[in-house]
């Protein structure tokens, strides 16, 4: 009976059959999601595959994926979801209870969201959670079912239980507060609350009946007949439990918890033994037996079990089970491992959550945990945090020549390389890779650290580093940091406007990154491949509708997302497409998560702000945020400009101390990063090759159409000539900003 929900099973069909965007059912347990979801998919007469995750069962991978296919997954979320698309075809995948599902199967949604009609059921989707995170980056539409309004409720009953009196009518409706499975429970046992309804219903069952639906509460999932003791048929007619395609499960989620709350907490801890017992999982016996209190065999039995977890979650999960359960003296090296394990999962929240809990009775354990913490900040993008924590750990165990002495240096190296100015002595980063060498540890990444900071520098040699790193690292396993060294290797090349060759190594890095099925890492060397070939073409169009398909592809981009916004939004204002360029500026924004991303954000809106001919708008915009090095300079030199039109002071006109490049330099990096195209403007087919283009409005049209070409006014030239000869500041003092002369100085002749 489903009263007083047409209107929501309606809308949900008519999503689901438009395909428009996945739904995702919202409510409190007991309000009849599962119910709205089964009838919704009826009324689109679309085929469904259907899996849930389970309470007990959180720490395996991909669990309700795998119950809805049946098969056994394993890979990166965009090889699950290929498998994924494959068996669903066009219809309809179902994952119900996502509250309780593993956090690998909440980083696939967005990328299965894409490929497949889905329904979801959840408990709750606000919050700051990795639940609501999960449905905001899916773009699900959420159906929240409210509880049934009292006539509707009141109907319920009366159809479960003609015989209810008056009062115990107005009691029912009162105690469920509208939710259905609450109303058909005081309904059928005449009851106030449902705590009192299961309590006079276990009361009525025999002992051994009792103990196999109190058993069947606790373990969490559907079971086989031999987890339980007694008779089925008697187990199935105590109204608790149903069958279902050969197991047995407690009729619904809010009758299990009900039923367990029931229990007395030494009774409770017994059960969990038994049920530890009878299992043959080491994984999920290990579970109950932390419940059970039997910790040495839980921390015995997850460490068995980590090493047959087939995915590095799974793995991280059980360790952090260890470690919880760790004899006393043994805990600290345990959670210390399993707050490695975790960050290395991408799970950051939870191995410093670890981190916290650990009592560090030495100096060594104290630095280690400020180790991991410096690596956790780091993954994250905050980079002065982790360099603090790196020094911090330095004081502890500085001078030992210890290990850990080492990965400290290369934490604190790490996070403060891209703060290294040019002209800056790089001495102590090669000494590093000389200590990395002799203590043979993660030398891969001290090769990479000395190659970005040769680079950032402006120093030679930087090549041979970072060629080096990416070997070293194939040699070690570290897939990461060989992507991090190419990266670098990638934009080395745009510096030295080798184009052609960052775009040969960035689509075979790609190829690499899809061979190892990891989609995020090859659209990011897609990207860094596009770019390359807008800088050696400057063909601005192709550029953008190469990016935009990258964007719109289902796979998760993390953090090479802002780079590839900020390109292409800087490739729309680069043509004159302002209206598109801004419709993706809430997308650019949002991706300003952390301090490189909020560079590439600063960097790509600078760049549009002076292509728009806002000079306000481009020197509000905080510099800081970007990295130094040739991108920070040429939007230093944009802010310039900018300040030179509004006729405010330029403090270095000759040259900018943070990077110690004079203009003639800041031009060529322009170039190099693909600003500047020597010649006239001209058409070739769609694409379009640009000169210098004046600051000012007017430079392109609303909707991307190009400016019809006209011939300049005398008194027209360049905007960065015009800005020194007509604003208040070059009046006063002509030719102290010596501008005009760049082109002169130029040894490439470039404007």
């Amino acid at each position: 009976m489903l009263l007083g929900r047409s209107d929501d099973i309606a809308d949900i069909a008519a999503r689901l059959r438009a395909r428009e965007r996945p739904v995702a059912i919202v409510g409190a347990p007991g309000i009849g999601k599962t119910t709205v979801a089964g009838a919704a998919i009826s009324a689109t007469g679309l085929p469904s595959r259907r899996g849930g995750a389970l309470p007990t069962l959180s720490h395996i991978s991909y669990l309700p994926l795998k119950r809805a296919v049946g098969l056994d997954l394993a890979g990166d979320g965009t090889a699950i979801a290929a498998k994924m698309a494959a068996i669903v075809g066009a219809g309809v995948l179902v994952i119900e209870d996502l509250h309780w599902a593993d956090e690998e199967t909440l980083a696939a949604l967005p990328v299965l969201a894409r490929r497949m009609r889905m329904l979801v059921t959840t408990r709750d989707a606000g919050g700051s959670g990795s639940v609501g995170a999960a449905l905001e980056a899916s773009d699900c539409a959420i159906v929240e079912l409210p509880p049934l309004d009292p006539d509707d409720a009141r109907r319920l009953a009366t159809g479960l239980n003609g015989s209810l009196s008056g009062k115990e009518l107005e009691d029912v409706v009162r105690g469920a507060r509208g939710n259905p499975l609450v109303i058909r429970a005081l309904a059928e046992a005449r009851a106030t609350n449902l705590g009192d309804s299961v309590s006079a219903r276990l009361e009525l069952l025999s002992d051994e009946t009792r103990h196999a639906v109190e058993t069947l509460s606790l373990l969490g999932r559907p079971a086989d007949e031999h987890l339980l003791t007694g008779s089925v048929e008697d187990v199935l007619a105590s109204g608790f439990v149903y069958l279902e395609k050969g197991l047995l499960r407690i009729e619904h989620a809010l009758i299990a918890e009900s039923i367990a709350e029931s229990i007395d907490d030494d009774r409770k801890i017994a059960l969990h033994g038994e049920i530890a017992d009878r299992l043959d999982d080491p994984a999920e016996a290990a579970v109950h037996l932390a419940a059970a209190q039997r910790f040495d065999e839980a921390h015995r039995t997850a460490i068995e079990a980590m090493a047959e977890a087939p995915q590095p979650g799974q793995r991280a999960r059980l360790l952090k089970l260890a470690a919880n359960n760790a004899p006393e003296g043994t805990s600290t090296e345990l959670q210390l491992e399993a707050s490695k394990a975790l960050l290395d999962a991408g799970r950051v929240k939870e191995g410093l959550e670890i981190l916290d809990r650990v009592i560090d009775r030495s100096p060594e354990e104290r630095a280690t945990v400020l180790h991991h913490r410096s690596w956790a900040l780091m993954s994250i993008g905050r980079f002065e945090e982790a360099a603090r924590f790196a020094n911090e750990g330095l004081g502890l165990v500085g001078g030992d020549d210890s290990t850990l002495e080492t990965r400290l240096h290369l934490r604190h190296a790490e996070a403060d390389v891209s703060e290294v100015p040019f002209g800056a002595d790089v001495a102590r980063y090669l000494r590093l890779v000389d200590v990395a060498r002799k203590k043979d540890v993660e030398v891969d990444r001290a090769l990479r650290v000395a190659g970005v900071a040769l680079m950032n520098a402006g120093e030679p040699g930087a090549q041979g580093l970072l060629t080096e790193s990416m070997q070293q690292a194939q040699v070690e396993g570290d897939l990461i940091n060989e992507f991090l060294a190419a990266v670098e290797l990638i934009q080395l090349f745009f510096t030295q406007k080798r184009s052609d060759d960052g775009q040969a190594l960035a689509l075979a890095m790609a190829w690499r990154a899809n061979s190892e099925d990891l989609g995020n890492w090859e659209i990011g060397f897609r990207v860094e491949a596009v770019l390359s070939h807008l800088m050696t073409s400057g063909r601005y169009f192709g550029a953008v509708d190469e990016l935009e398909t990258l964007l719109d592809r289902d796979t998760p981009m993390g953090t090479l997302r802002p780079r590839a916004e900020g390109v292409l939004v800087a490739c729309l204002a680069e043509l004159g497409m302002f209206e598109r360029a801004r419709a993706r500026f809430a997308v650019l924004e949002a991706c300003a998560v952390d301090r490189r991303a909020r560079g590439e954000v600063a960097s790509a809106m600078t760049r549009y702000h002076w292509l728009h001919g806002d000079p306000e708008a481009v020197i509000a915009i905080p510099l800081e945020e970007i990295p130094r090095g040739p991108g920070r300079a040429v939007a230093q030199l944009e802010a310039d400009w900018a300040r030179m039109e509004l006729g405010l002071p330029v403090a270095y006109p000759e040259a900018d101390p943070r990077s110690r490049l004079p203009r003639a330099r800041l031009l060529r990096a322009r170039r190099a990063r693909g600003y500047y195209r020597r010649g006239p403007r001209r058409r070739s087919g769609r694409d379009v090759q640009h000169g210098p283009r004046p600051m000012g409005r007017g430079v392109g049209g609303a909707h991307g159409e190009m400016p019809p070409r006209r011939r300049s006014r005398p008194d027209e030239v360049g905007r960065h000539r015009r800005c020194q000869s007509e604003s208040p500041r070059g009046r006063e003092d002509r030719g102290r900003v010596p501008l005009r002369a760049v082109a002169a100085t130029d040894p490439e002749g470039g404007t």
